[in-house]
């Protein structure tokens, strides 16, 4: 059974110390981002209109930026494909 993604992020949530926050779009906080990672703060702000799957994949693809002890980091849509295959067509890994 898989485990919910609101289950696995509550826990990234409390491990790492990293608030996540959603905020009105175009709020400052996102800088014209989605989602933005805030590395002093230890806060993942993320816009509150998204759909909750969405999200979900925005706020985990934050805590990777904290996990790689990136100082700052926003990601706007058009940065990140959803469709995209983990792996690209030629890579080793395969199918």
């Amino acid at each position: 059974e898989l485990v919910p993604a609101a289950v696995l992020l509550s826990t990234a949530e409390k491990k790492a110390g990293v608030r996540r926050i959603a905020c009105p779009r175009g709020d400052v906080l996102l800088d014209g981002a989605e989602a933005a990672y805030d590395h002093d703060r230890k806060r993942i702000y993320y816009a509150n209109d998204l759909d909750e799957a969405l999200a979900n994949f925005f706020i985990a693809h934050e805590f990777a930026h904290h996990w790689l002890d990136e100082v700052a980091q926003c990601c706007k849509a058009h940065d990140l494909d959803c469709t995209a295959p983990a792996e690209p067509t030629m890579s080793p890994v395969g199918d």
